[in-house]
């Protein structure tokens, strides 16, 4: 992702979730989110009037209730 570069962000893109061992996914998907987040947020607000679906996971991710509800589940693993 350009945006990564960038913004000059030691981070990493999600994991791609298969089967089982669905917690050790979710683990590393929150430590890219909260790594990675500066350069998501840029790169879906630069989508956000054009792409519905960037709209909505923009919407979604900068929600403070669900991040907060993450970085809290990943502190009790």
């Amino acid at each position: 992702m350009e945006s990564i570069s960038a913004l000059v962000i030691k981070g990493t893109l999600p994991p791609k979730v298969t089967r089982t061992r669905w917690l050790a996914h979710f683990d590393s998907g929150t430590t890219s989110l909260t790594r990675t987040f500066p350069a998501y947020e840029a790169h879906l607000s630069s989508l956000f009037h054009t792409n519905p679906k960037a709209e909505c996971l923009y919407k979604i991710m900068t929600d403070k209730s669900l991040v907060c509800y993450a970085l809290s589940i990943k502190v009790a693993t």
